[in-house]
């Protein structure tokens, strides 16, 4: 039986950072065969100021508060500032971050 690889991928965004924002994330399976996305959200918060990397720091949170069990995880992302801080545990800086900070 084929080792199954457990992939998240998470995005947000605002327009005019800050500015309205939305967030996403995808739960992919894989095996060397066969890649299945097993779990799909978005969410959009409304039309608050909100920053680039607050949204996407609420699509990762999203992502791994939906996430089922699983032994392993490989997280991707295209938030440097969100990657660093799970990598070498860095702090957010931001409030809101730093009050939801699950990482």
């Amino acid at each position: 039986m084929a080792a199954v690889e457990t992939i998240l991928f998470f995005d947000g965004g605002s327009r005019g950072n800050p500015g309205p924002a939305a967030s996403g994330f995808v739960h992919v399976q894989r095996t060397d065969r066969l890649a299945v996305v097993t779990h799909a959200g978005s969410i959009y918060h409304g039309r608050q100021a909100m920053t680039n990397n607050v949204a996407e720091f609420l699509g990762l949170l999203a992502g791994l508060s939906a996430l089922r069990s699983t032994t392993t995880l490989t997280i991707i992302g295209d938030c440097r500032i969100l990657i660093d801080m799970l990598n070498n545990g860095t702090t957010p800086r931001n409030s809101t971050c730093n009050k939801r900070n699950a990482c």
